[in-house]
């Protein structure tokens, strides 16, 4: 047995019910109701707090104020660099540079680090082969044995070890599973699929995650034989927990326990806790139900507890393993020292070099000097688009646009945004056919 999971072992013998349940509650706000959920020992995690000056100040009534001082775990979505840009997830992947994806991750881990953050609600890991889903950007593509590759150089990056010997953060392979497969390409719509296709295309980059030592994983938003993916007992426990063997913890996506109300499968607040809890989810993120409804339900049903102290123990082992209890706090000036480095910048042109796919040049590459150029669209000369999605920290003040590229590497170039990109209504299209004619 390791260590970690004696001590947490000792720590939960030591924990009321409602304690275990706090440990299993996480909020996506810190406000002063859920300040006073920490000191009485209620919420055991939160995600997307600001900076390492909050997390520090929650942090402090955690392991001050309440009763047992059990370290919170603070998580965040650092898909592609926190404050380092570097390409969307799927872009990153057409490198097929594994050990180049491993130095972004681990970059962006120190980075999110800093700010308090040890728990990174990444890699996705989902198979993705409808381009009409929007969140085929976060993946690395359409096969899953290249896709479990990924998975893997990015769960070492971001887990890789920090000065004092534990890992980074705790990585979280999402969204368990078949998400990537919702018909027609429809955010949280159904996933039909047999479960051959389970086992022989989805389920292999949570396994090749599961491999590598992730410390978390992500139960999704859709169903899956007829089951919603956050209640769903079989691809939780028997498969993830069971056959693979998984000693982490499962986290359920954004309010997803309580979305299986949604789903059909049950009528309010507490019986989809109920639902949550028996399918396997162990902390529910920010729905609040685990909060309002499990007491009740272990005094109607005592032999529950049994499944709420495993889900307590996981949490807690995490916690341990990323050494928490020895080091709750966030040093403020780790900040300046690790962001936006000049190794960080490096690191950040050389993925972008090798992420780059040309299809077809048709012999317009690479620029000429000699040549005029019309360069034509509303994102021209926009800073905040270079930073792509999930880029949360990332600074408009801190990227290039492709005018400010244009203008240093001396092209001779007219530019025109031929629309609004905010104001489908304002059309500037005349402008942009005189700027192409010149």
């Amino acid at each position: 047995m390791s260590h970690s999971l004696t001590k947490a072992k000792q720590l939960l013998s030591k924990m009321t019910l409602q304690e275990k349940i706090g440990q299993m509650v996480q909020f996506g706000r810190v406000k002063d109701a859920e300040k006073e959920l920490i000191r009485q020992g209620l919420v055991g995690s939160f995600l997307n707090t600001e900076n390492a000056e909050t997390a520090n100040e929650i942090q402090h009534i955690a392991i001050e104020e309440s009763r047992l001082g059990i370290p919170l775990l603070i998580g965040h979505d650092i898909l592609h660099g926190h404050v380092s840009t570097f390409p969307i997830s799927l872009a990153e992947a057409c490198s097929f540079n594994l050990s180049l994806i491993e130095k972004s991750a681990r970059q962006g881990m120190i980075e999110a680090a800093a700010d308090g953050f040890r728990w990174n609600f990444a890699p996705m890991v989902d198979i993705a082969r409808d381009p009409r889903w929007g969140r085929i950007a976060e993946s690395a593509g359409e096969d899953p044995y290249y896709g479990s590759l990924v998975a893997q150089a990015r769960v070492r990056g971001f887990q890789s070890l920090n000065d004092d010997g534990y890992p980074l953060g705790a990585a979280c392979a999402k969204h368990y599973i078949g998400y990537g497969a919702v018909e027609g390409g429809r955010d949280y719509n159904t996933v039909d699929f047999s479960e051959h296709t389970l086992r022989t295309t989805y389920l292999p980059p949570f396994k090749a995650a599961v491999e590598a030592g992730v410390m978390t994983v992500m139960s999704s938003f859709n169903d899956l034989f007829a089951v919603p993916a956050s209640a769903n007992d079989f691809t939780l426990r028997e498969i993830l927990k069971g056959e693979l063997d998984f000693k982490g913890f499962v986290v359920s996506d954004w309010e997803s326990v309580e979305e299986v109300i949604g789903h059909g499968v049950a009528d309010d607040e507490s019986s989809a806790a109920l639902a949550g809890l028996v399918g396997g989810v162990d902390m529910d993120m920010h729905s609040g139900v685990y909060l309002q409804s499990l007491e009740k339900l272990v005094k109607a049903n005592p032999t529950l507890e049994a499944l709420i102290d495993d889900a307590a123990l996981r949490i807690l082992k995490v916690k341990y393993d990323l050494g928490l209890f020895e080091k709750p706090y966030t040093d403020p000036s780790l900040k300046q020292r690790v962001q936006l480095t000049d190794d960080a910048k490096a690191l950040t042109l050389a993925m972008a070099r090798e992420s780059i796919v040309l299809l077809k040049n048709n012999a317009l590459l690479p620029l000429d000097p000699h040549q005029k150029i019309a360069l034509i669209g509303p994102f021209a000369d926009d800073p905040e688009t270079p930073i792509g999605s999930w880029g949360l920290m990332g600074s408009p003040d801190d990227t290039v646009t492709v005018v400010q590229a244009f203008q240093s590497a001396g092209l001779d170039f007219v530019s025109s945004k031929g629309c609004d990109s905010t104001d489908p209504s304002i059309t500037m299209i005349k402008e942009a056919v005189d700027c192409a004619k010149s």
